[in-house]
């Protein structure tokens, strides 16, 4: 394995660390912490959502070198448009859902629509990394 994929694997995986603050801190329950278990699980929450935009902006990226056309080309705004429904916050398991549903939606836009653009391993590592920031809403 050449430097540069231990690198972008590297990255991915130390970017699935803040999603698993709020479980661990919840765990040990700190009475004297700076940030409160709801601030933690909120900062959480907002990092997903900032991962599932920027996902979105390297899709459309990709679908407009591969020139699809039509409605897959609007796919990738779907999973924002999910992703700006969490801003509601109507309860956390509804929060926590759509925030899962948003990263497999980009997911599957990647493995789908968009699979002639990316390598085997850059797509075994897309499934890793979604598969465990999901893990992370329901610890």
């Amino acid at each position: 394995m050449n430097k540069s994929r231990k690198r972008i694997m590297f990255v991915t995986y130390a970017g699935v660390l803040p999603f698993y603050l709020s479980p661990m801190i919840g765990y040990y329950d700190y009475n004297e912490t700076l940030l409160r278990f709801s601030e933690i699980k909120t900062i959480s929450s907002l990092y997903a959502a900032l991962i599932v935009c920027f996902l979105s902006g390297m899709q459309w990226q990709k679908i407009i070198e591969t020139n699809i056309k039509g409605f897959f080309f609007f796919s990738p705004i779907i999973p924002l448009l999910l992703v700006s429904t969490h801003a509601l916050n109507v309860n956390g398991i509804y929060s926590s859902f759509i925030l899962v549903v948003s990263l497999f939606l980009s997911l599957s836009i990647d493995l789908i629509l968009i699979k002639k653009k990316s390598d085997k391993w850059f797509k075994k590592l897309r499934i890793n990394a979604t598969i465990l920031a999901s893990i992370s809403f329901f610890i």
